[in-house]
């Protein structure tokens, strides 16, 4: 009986330093990694916010305007050539300008600025038929 003590103890500290050595493997290899990166610096929407503010009596809920003002479409092309990303922060928030925006609406904005994706210099002219529509 001395002999099968002396085997399954052996046995049972072979499974130990197995199971040590497994643990002090995988604990170094998420030690080596190093920390988790940042998170991206928080979307700055300002300057879209302030060009995109003419276009705020257009796009407000109960607006009765048809029709953008100039200012409105030359801030809208300013907003997709330098920060597009905030166009859709911007119009799914209400709470950004303080008053509530009708985004169905809002979305009309390109079309009713004649806004044709590829040539936003002419956003605020007046063309008859765009070839492509830029879409929110």
């Amino acid at each position: 009986m001395g002999l099968r003590r002396k085997a399954r103890h052996v046995s049972n500290t072979r499974w130990v330093l197995v199971s040590l050595s497994v643990f002090l493997s995988l604990l170094h290899g998420l030690l080596s990694q190093g920390p988790a990166p940042a998170p991206p610096p928080a979307l700055d929407c300002t300057g879209a916010m302030l060009n995109l503010s003419s276009c705020l009596t257009y796009a407000e809920a109960g607006s009765n305007l048809t029709r953008p003002g100039k200012g409105c479409c030359r801030g809208l092309a300013g907003v997709v050539d330098m920060e597009p990303v905030c166009l859709c922060q911007l119009i799914g928030d209400d709470d950004v300008f303080g008053v509530e925006i009708d985004t169905t609406k809002a979305l009309t904005l390109p079309t009713a600025c004649r806004f044709i994706a590829g040539n936003r210099d002419a956003s605020h002219r007046t063309t008859k038929q765009p070839q492509q529509q830029f879409e929110l």
